[in-house]
């Protein structure tokens, strides 16, 4: 775990999306969903809960 990897879970977290997180901080979306797993894997821990909301 690294402190970039806190700062794109707090993006995540006060966007509501890994889209507009991945626009808002310059990187593609398969970038942040790779370094999300990583993150949820180091802490053993499911950190969101993923789905479509209508």
């Amino acid at each position: 775990m690294n402190f970039n990897d806190l700062a794109i879970f707090v993006d995540i977290y006060e966007t509501g999306s890994l889209n507009q997180s991945a626009i808002h901080l310059g990187y593609a979306q398969s970038n942040l969903t790779a370094r999300l797993k990583k993150l949820e894997l180091d802490m053993a821990t499911r950190l969101f809960i993923r789905g479509i909301m209508a």
